[in-house]
C-alpha cells in the first residue's frame, strides 16, 4: 500500500483553478484605504472659519456607488473600456452631488454648507488609466470646502458611508494634528476650533456675538467717539491757553495805562 501524497481529483483541481481565475479577474485590485485631511483657515465675510477637506479615495468605486473593497474589477474595467465618455461624465456629476449632500458638517445642530473645490474629471481618470500599471484602483483626490458660522466653537462631521472606514486627520494649526478613524454607522466625531477663531468673537453689551462687520462698525464708532472726545479736549485746552494769555496781557497793560494817565498834559 502506498503512503505517498493523495491524488487530487481533476474535477477538484479544475474547480480550484476556476475559483482562482474568477477571484483574480473579479476582485484583483487591492482596496484603497480612504484618507481625509481637514485643515481650518480664517474665512472672509461673516463666516468665522473655513474647513478644507481633502479626501483620497477610490474614484471609480465611489462613482459606481460601491466601496473600494466591494467593487469588482469587471465593473470598473467596463467603465474604463467604454470609449464613450457620456456615462462616465454622468457618473462623475452624480458623484460630486453625493459628496456635497452626504458629507454632513454640523455646528450647534445646524448643517453647514458644503461645496466642491476640486473633483476628478473624466480627463483625469482617462489619464490615470493610460499611464498607471495596474490601472486599478483609480486613486484620486476630492477637495471639499465648508463655511462655518462666525460664532462656531466646534463642529461635527460625517463622510459618505460608501467611502468605508476613513482615516481622518484634523489639523487645527494648534499643536499636533488629531487622527481618528471615521467608521460608517457610528456617531459623528466632534472637533474643536482653535482659540484664534473662538476668543476673537466680539460681543455687544448684552453678550450677543457680533458678526465681524458689526464688530468693525462698533469699533469704528468707538474710535469716532474717542476721536471726538480727544478733539473736544484739544479745543478746551486751546481755549484755556488763549484765556490765560489774554489775562496775562490784560494784567501787564493795566499799569502802563495808569502810568500814561499820570503824566502831565502838555497843554497844561
Amino acid at each position: 500500500m502506498s503512503h505517498g501524497r493523495a491524488a487530487v481529483s481533476p474535477i477538484v483541481a479544475a474547480l480550484c483553478g476556476a475559483m482562482v481565475c474568477c477571484w483574480n479577474s473579479v476582485f484583483a485590485h487591492p482596496p484603497v484605504a480612504t484618507t481625509a485631511v481637514c485643515t481650518v483657515q480664517p474665512s472672509a465675510g461673516d463666516a468665522g472659519a473655513r474647513l478644507s477637506i481633502l479626501i483620497h479615495h477610490d474614484a471609480l468605486a465611489f462613482m459606481l456607488n460601491d466601496t473600494s473593497k466591494g467593487i469588482s474589477d469587471s465593473a470598473m474595467n467596463a467603465l474604463l473600456d467604454d470609449p464613450n465618455d457620456a456615462e462616465m461624465e454622468r457618473l462623475a456629476g452624480n458623484a460630486s452631488e453625493r459628496f456635497v449632500t452626504l458629507t454632513i458638517v454640523e455646528v450647534g445642530g445646524q448643517r453647514a454648507p458644503v461645496s466642491i473645490d476640486r473633483v476628478p474629471s473624466v480627463a483625469d481618470i482617462r489619464s490615470w488609466a493610460a499611464t498607471k500599471t495596474p490601472r486599478l484602483p483609480v486613486k484620486m483626490d476630492v477637495a471639499l470646502a465648508v463655511e462655518l458660522p462666525f460664532d462656531a466653537t466646534k463642529f461635527s462631521i460625517m463622510l459618505p458611508e460608501v467611502l468605508g472606514p476613513v482615516v481622518f486627520t484634523y489639523d487645527s494649526g494648534r499643536g499636533e494634528p488629531e487622527m481618528r478613524l471615521l467608521t460608517p454607522g457610528e456617531s459623528p466625531w466632534v472637533f474643536e476650533l482653535p482659540p484664534r477663531f473662538v476668543d476673537t468673537v466680539a460681543t455687544d453689551i448684552s453678550g450677543r456675538p457680533l458678526k465681524p462687520s458689526e464688530g468693525a462698525m462698533s469699533q469704528s464708532g468707538e474710535l469716532a467717539v474717542v476721536g471726538g472726545l480727544i478733539g473736544l479736549g484739544v479745543m478746551a485746552a486751546a481755549v484755556a491757553i488763549v484765556a490765560r494769555r489774554r489775562s496775562t496781557r490784560g494784567g501787564n497793560e493795566g499799569p502802563d495805562k495808569s502810568r500814561r494817565h499820570d503824566r502831565p498834559s502838555p497843554l497844561c
